[in-house]
């Protein structure tokens, strides 16, 4: 049988190595002593758990998911797997998309740093890191109000160079 050390999966939480009375490497559950017989995986533990202690098993699952979850958070790349950088036209994007949220429900610039804000930004792209208050402050923001001012003047000047030519008429 595996070393403890080696072992990954949650299943051997709730079993320990047993000799089943054939002789052959065995589990017993923990929580209700049954004996299974163990052939290197962790299938008939996860199988015994699921039909007889199915509270175990999906409170097993759920803590797996926000470990999961926890370590691309914190890790990013480095986590259980391999991310693909995120394209800077795709951060591009969302930042655009970010400053354009800010600026139209007129919330403060803290919302960027909020715990629960950068959890959900990283449910919907863990690869995304969004800008910090400065940079909003120094440099989005300042790029947003430029390119919104143009896009506003854009109209106006061609409706003065429509009155211009119907005056001229």
């Amino acid at each position: 049988m595996q070393r403890k050390s080696q072992r990954k999966s949650k299943a051997w939480s709730y079993f320990e190595e047993h000799q089943l009375p054939n002789g052959k490497k065995g589990t017993r559950c923990k929580k209700c002593g049954d004996d299974l017989s163990y052939t290197g995986s962790t299938s008939n533990m996860l199988g015994h758990l699921e039909s007889k202690h199915p509270e175990i098993l999906k409170e097993m699952e759920k803590t797996q998911e926000e470990e999961k979850l926890s370590q691309t958070q914190l890790s990013g790349p480095r986590s259980m797997f391999k991310l693909t950088p995120l394209p800077p036209a795709t951060s591009n994007v969302i930042t655009k998309a970010l400053v354009k949220y800010i600026t139209a429900d007129m919330l403060p610039l803290r919302t960027v740093e909020s715990e629960n804000f950068l959890s959900l930004l990283r449910t919907l792209e863990p690869r995304y890191s969004p800008p910090s208050r400065t940079a909003l402050t120094q440099t989005e923001l300042p790029r947003y109000y430029t390119t919104q001012r143009s896009s506003q003047r854009a109209p106006c000047q061609r409706s003065e160079q429509r009155q211009e030519l119907h005056i001229q008429l």
